[in-house]
């Protein structure tokens, strides 16, 4: 199946988010105090770096490409929008409370809906307008077909297709 190299990065930084979270829901669970503390440290950590890229990139780079071509639609803009506000407030919250359990399962379980939701729904339906819109097969199709919704610069890379992957 052809893959999108542009979307190929964010699809690793997927499986980060992925995994962060997963191991902040198990400390938030049932860890140890100690055990919560080097989660919810090395949750900021990755908040505050990797995810905060991510998230200004996706903003700022793939979106408004996607959308320039049609194949983001506008509704898909906005739950990304909305997603990626809601894990900038909930990063807050557990950095000003970081022993609050509460807080942890909540910014987890959110971090990790978005990005199954993203890798799972939402990027499958992208790399499926953008290879018919490639391929020469007339435009993008109707953005009603998207995924079901849930609770450049010259030196930037533009988005081609390859073959291979996934």
């Amino acid at each position: 199946m052809a893959e999108i190299e542009a979307l190929l990065p964010y699809l690793r930084r997927n499986r980060a988010e992925i995994a962060s979270a997963e191991r902040l829901l198990a400390a938030a669970g049932d860890g140890s105090d100690e055990e919560l503390a080097l989660a919810v440290t090395d949750a900021l950590t990755f908040a505050g770096g990797e995810l905060a890229e991510e998230l200004r990139s996706e903003e700022t780079f793939l979106l408004p490409q996607l959308a320039a071509l049609d194949v983001a639609a506008s509704d898909e803009v906005e739950i990304i929008a909305f997603d990626h506000l809601r894990l900038r407030v909930l990063h807050l919250e557990l950095e000003n409370e970081p022993h609050d359990r509460s807080r942890a399962t909540a910014f987890a379980t959110h971090l990790l809906a978005h990005s199954q939701w993203e890798e799972q729904e939402l990027f499958p339906v992208w790399r499926e307008r953008l290879v018919r819109l490639t391929a020469g097969s007339g435009p993008a199709p109707d953005p009603a077909a998207a995924p079901a919704p849930r609770t450049g610069d010259d030196d930037r890379p533009h988005l081609t297709l390859i073959e291979g992957g996934g």
